[in-house]
């Protein structure tokens, strides 16, 4: 059941992958080595699936039926008698079928039992996050709210400490590596790299080659398997991982990347402060405008306050990605990393949003296809 469930995961994860990266892999992939994997593990899928359903075959059907033949060739010997006992065998009769009903639905409880041991194993990674809270360390940084650390921060966190910001390295990283645990093959070996106070970097690479795991280490989603990596000299551990992550800041690719159910102003603002006051409200409304999204807004009957997600007003792939470009430049953190953030829009659109990136006082990353 485990083996099944995670071969079906791993398929749906690899679809819906390849469904979004389809255009990249027509241009990238040979014709003929295209589909081996996914013959591999459609091979893998279906061993997995007889496997499970000789089991489930076994508890369910042969298990129940093998009892109720034995049960009643048992009472052969009743029914050879001369005269046999009507009450006995009736109820001896009785307790065979009883049984064997016992067992059908002994078995179906067991299959639900394991299916829900196993859904409940997946989703545990998920029960750890919302329970894990990470002790803040006292470390003296200057604030990711500060007028300093971004272009719409302008709060300063109360009773806190907060030294100017020096011009030099911002992170610095210095033979990084990493795998997937399971397997053999290193996606990240051997990475140097520095990054500057207001820096603009360019990571272009061919699909495949790491740049998103890249982006997850940088931004302390993912711990790297060996190297160091240090922000304004400092490495996770001593820094803490909540900082680190409000002060790095990864914006994923569009398949990544969520617009919840709520009000665009909850999108806008969910990681900057929330409930927002007057200023965040108008900083985000005019950070929108220069964004190209007025027209949306003016379109929109309710404004910042209207619902937007699944069942709210539809968005375009252009308009999410500005939404979440937007997001990101609120939080004010002091380097954002924008993986292919700008794929999915116009020339006029891909213009505005550029000059508004290149005018944030953040380093800026940005992670593009060759």
């Amino acid at each position: 059941r485990q083996g099944w469930t995670a071969e079906r995961l791993d398929m749906t994860h690899r679809l819906v992958e390849n469904m979004v990266g389809h255009r990249t892999r027509l241009a990238q992939e040979d014709d003929i080595d295209s589909c081996e994997a996914e013959d591999r593990q459609l091979k893998r899928y279906v061993e997995t699936s007889n496997a499970m359903d000789r089991y489930t075959v076994f508890f369910e059907a042969w298990l129940p039926r093998g009892w109720l033949i034995l049960g009643l060739a048992g009472l052969a010997p009743f029914f050879l008698m001369e005269e046999p006992v009507m009450a006995t065998l009736a109820v001896s009769v009785g307790g065979v079928i009883l049984g064997f009903r016992s067992l059908v639905v002994l078995g179906r409880g067991v299959d639900s039992l394991l299916a829900a041991y196993v859904g409940a194993q997946s989703i545990e990674p998920l029960w750890r996050a919302a329970w894990h809270k990470t002790p803040a360390p006292q470390v003296l940084l200057p604030s990711p709210a500060s007028p300093d650390a971004g272009e719409c921060g302008d709060e300063v966190t109360e009773h806190a400490e907060v030294a100017d910001r020096v011009p030099g390295e911002l992170l610095e990283a210095q033979d990084l590596a990493y795998r997937f645990p399971g397997r053999p093959r290193h996606v990240v070996r051997g990475f140097h790299g520095s990054f500057a106070e207001n820096e603009r970097v360019l990571l272009q690479g061919p699909s495949g080659s790491g740049k998103s795991t890249l982006a997850s280490l940088l931004c302390g989603l993912r711990r790297p398997e060996s190297g160091l990596l240090l922000l304004r000299g400092l490495d996770q551990t001593t820094l803490g991982e909540n900082q680190w992550q409000e002060r790095v800041l990864w914006v994923p690719q569009f398949h990544e990347n969520h617009l919840f159910l709520g009000t665009v102003m909850f999108n806008l603002l969910m990681g900057h402060q929330w409930p927002p006051t007057r200023q965040s409200v108008l900083e985000a409304e005019e950070l929108c405008q220069r964004l190209g999204l007025g027209p949306l807004l003016r379109r929109m009957p309710a404004g910042l306050q209207q619902q937007v997600g699944e069942t709210g007003w539809q968005l375009s792939h252009g308009e999410r990605s500005r939404i979440f470009l937007a997001r990101a430049l609120l939080q004010g953190a002091d380097m954002i990393i924008l993986d292919e953030s700008f794929a999915a829009l116009d020339p006029e659109n891909l213009g505005k949003s550029l000059e508004v990136v290149l005018g944030t006082r953040a380093t800026v990353v940005a992670i593009e296809h060759l």
